[in-house]
């Protein structure tokens, strides 16, 4: 085991280089993060990319940022359309507007909603930008927004570039014709890297686009967690036993998680003593192996409150390299459906969190994201076993959950 031993020595010292390394630049201290906006796909990223676009911004640096943004957008689409190329070649960035959450008409099935950026110049070209950081899309939204302006190109932003679903675009021919996908990873990354150099001698300008870029690279797994990566994959490849070293460790993972778990729910048994509210407490997991974090569920039930409404207050963890939280009401029997009288509670819930982030499923009445959640596996069990995740959860009932059953 010398050279397991002597693996983990040199990791940690890895680890703690890059901890000054963070301490020294200040990358932990955001005020994106300090504030919990850092997914609020409105408050924070349509109108951050809405802001830098605006001509007329307080950016201070008139039409430049969006020239930069129509030079990208140019570039990208070279290689995917001709059309797009030509429409968006036509757009006169000296004129134009820009609206966030810009109202086009009562929602139907093929017209109408809110666009999240439009983008339109004195000519009424128009550029359309869907901004996607993890809610889901809305049936025909893509081709609503078509018919909105069917000459307008349609931008899709999510983290990555993904594409949209088929039920957002409705398969139709001519819309494929005037999407075009774009990522934060990349492209707004990218762009605004650009005008934070053109805003060089603008100190609080620069370094709020410091923030955003911190920001943006925390949410495409590019931060100095990324660099540090590299460096151990480095480490582990030097020689024959560190290799070896690094794959028998990794034989004990699922013992460790299973160890975790066990942690985890001795936290949450003390959890429900110390509320005094009867709750039983389980941990589930429905799917994989014993110890996979994916499937980790926790329930919460009490009579008392809850009476027959069939339901309980769960909370899933989701994910592998990155984990996701939710937290709502949820069936407790699946065969049986949740009481119609519970629509106050689902109700009172929904008037807790925003709009854009509440969802339902035939087994959750209603639930939604814990946008502080969405952390890479290690820092999830890192906050397993400090106790951290337990407290988290405790918090969410006593704010939260447990003033709406009363």
């Amino acid at each position: 085991m010398m050279a397991e031993k002597q693996l983990l020595e040199n990791a940690k010292s890895i680890f703690g280089k890059y901890e000054k390394v963070k301490e020294i630049t200040g990358e932990e201290f955001n005020i994106y993060r300090i504030l919990n906006m850092e997914s609020d796909e409105v408050k924070t990223h349509s109108n951050m990319v809405a802001t830098m676009l605006d001509p007329n911004g307080s950016h201070t640096l008139g039409s430049l940022p969006m020239k930069l943004f129509i030079e990208g957008l140019i570039k990208k689409s070279d290689s995917v359309s001709p059309t797009i190329t030509n429409t968006v070649k036509d757009i006169d960035v000296e004129s134009c507007k820009v609206y966030v959450e810009y109202f086009i008409s009562q929602k139907t099935e093929n017209s109408g909603g809110r666009i999240d950026i439009l983008i339109e110049d004195k000519f009424s070209n128009r550029l359309v930008i869907e901004n996607k950081i993890y809610a889901e899309d809305q049936e025909n939204q893509l081709f609503r927004y078509h018919n909105f302006d069917k000459r307008a190109t349609i931008c899709y932003l999510t983290l990555y570039g993904n594409e949209p679903s088929s039920q957002s675009i409705n398969n139709d021919g001519d819309l494929k014709k005037k999407l075009l996908n774009i990522s934060y990873e990349t492209d707004i990354l990218e762009w605004i890297k650009k005008c934070r150099n053109a805003a060089a001698d603008k100190p609080i300008v620069r370094e709020s686009l410091n923030q955003y870029i911190f920001l943006i690279k925390k949410l495409t797994d590019q931060s100095t967690n990324e660099i540090m990566n590299k460096e151990l994959t480095d480490e582990i490849l030097k020689d024959k036993s560190s290799v070896q070293a690094f794959y028998n460790l990794q034989m004990i993972e699922n013992e460790l998680h299973s160890k975790l778990i066990e942690r985890f729910k001795n936290q949450i048994t003390q959890l429900a003593g110390e509320l005094e509210l009867g709750f039983t407490s389980r941990v589930t997991r429905y799917a994989g192996k014993d110890s996979d974090f994916h499937t980790l569920q926790v329930h919460f039930q009490n009579d008392k409150m809850l009476g027959d409404q069939n339901l309980q207050i769960t909370f899933e963890v989701q994910g592998t390299g990155f984990m996701e939280v939710t937290y709502g009401f949820a069936r407790k029997e699946k065969s049986k459906a949740a009481n119609s009288d519970n629509s106050d509670l689902i109700k009172r819930f929904e008037e807790k969190h925003p709009s854009e982030l509440i969802k339902k499923s035939p087994n959750w009445p209603v639930y939604t994201y814990w946008q502080e959640y969405r952390i890479p596996k290690v820092d999830f069990a890192l906050k397993i076993y400090d106790g951290s995740f337990a407290n988290g959860i405790k918090r969410k009932l006593e704010a939260e959950i447990l003033p709406i059953l009363k």
